[in-house]
């Protein structure tokens, strides 16, 4: 057992550790291109400080760092960036404190991530009035008219890539919720496999995922997929938008969630038959890149949700 950490010690840690978080928070801000990847590292510090000093402690140093946050940028940033990112790493940290099993602290985190985001974009909008998802949409097509502006300069023709950015925003309209989803789930897998490892290095346990080859995702996901297409159906046939963009949304998460799947299959098999990474890295990059092949892998993943090739194979 670990010797108990003096109130002295508690309190220094706790409020480095806060400040690390602002630190991250500010960097976030400030930092054009590398913030977006900063903010993956916003739920270690919360991590830490709830392990080693308890729930109580990282709720505390959560407020502080959401107070100081807001004194050094804006009430909105600091709100918006702790939810986001921050809420994961209170998840998580407690996860870890109780040693949860793996698939439940990241699926509870993921679930109140995501339920975070969508708190966030509900405040600004009473805040300012402004539909997010407009004004995301807004900046999108702003982006589009200035490289067609800037290719039009050059003589080129942009007609036919203006009836095809139009399709692509139209597209990209559609499939907002799923980038709210996707946000929840990257910040908590980033933040459970960086926990991990610091936690590990400070002298703490903590439960890693089983390998990649061994992975198994929800059979929840195959009946989710079904309904998805059936929803897809139904909404374009009967012109119930709403229920076409929900199950739009649906059927493309789940289709990810396969081909998370279908790469954990090919790995089992490869491993089976002792591929080295020689021959694995240009299998996975050419089914990566390759749409009708990655459709094929997604399929196969979300069917060996409900069918479990792996386990009838190796009892052959």
């Amino acid at each position: 057992m670990r010797s108990p950490v003096s109130p002295v010690r508690s309190l220094t840690e706790s409020g480095l550790l806060t400040a690390l978080a602002v630190v991250f928070g500010l960097l976030t801000a400030y930092l054009p291109l590398l913030g977006f990847l900063v903010a993956f590292l916003l739920p270690l510090p919360f991590i830490v400080l709830i392990v080693r000093h308890g729930l109580r402690r990282g709720l505390m140093g959560f407020v502080v760092a959401l107070a100081l946050l807001a004194m050094l940028s804006t009430p909105f940033y600091s709100l918006t960036i702790l939810l986001t990112y921050g809420v994961p790493g209170l998840v998580l940290g407690r996860g870890f404190q109780k040693e949860w099993r793996p698939w439940r602290a990241y699926g509870l985190a993921t679930v109140i991530s995501i339920a975070a985001v969508l708190v966030t974009l509900g405040i600004g909008f009473l805040m300012t009035g402004i539909n997010p998802f407009t004004a995301q949409l807004d900046a999108y097509k702003s982006a589009f008219s200035d490289t067609e502006a800037a290719y039009a300069a050059m003589g080129v023709d942009t007609q036919a890539s203006g009836v095809e950015a139009g399709e692509i925003l139209s597209f990209m309209a559609l499939l907002m919720p799923l980038s709210i989803a996707m946000v929840g789930v990257l910040s908590s897998a980033v933040g459970y496999a960086l926990g991990a490892r610091v936690l590990r290095r400070l002298g703490h346990r903590a439960t890693e995922f089983p390998p990649f080859r061994q992975w198994r995702l929800p059979v929840a996901f195959f009946y989710t997929f079904g309904f998805g297409l059936v929803g897809v159906y139904w909404g374009s046939t009967y012109g119930i938008d709403a229920l076409y963009t929900v199950a739009l949304n649906v059927v493309i998460f789940t289709m990810i969630a396969g081909v998370v799947q279908g790469y954990s299959v090919l790995s089992f098999f490869m491993d089976r038959h002792r591929l080295g990474l020689l021959f694995r890295v240009p299998i996975y990059a050419f089914l990566l890149f390759n749409g009708v092949c990655l459709l094929l892998l997604s399929l196969a993943g979300i069917f060996d949700m409900a069918f479990d090739y792996r386990h009838r194979f190796a009892r052959k």
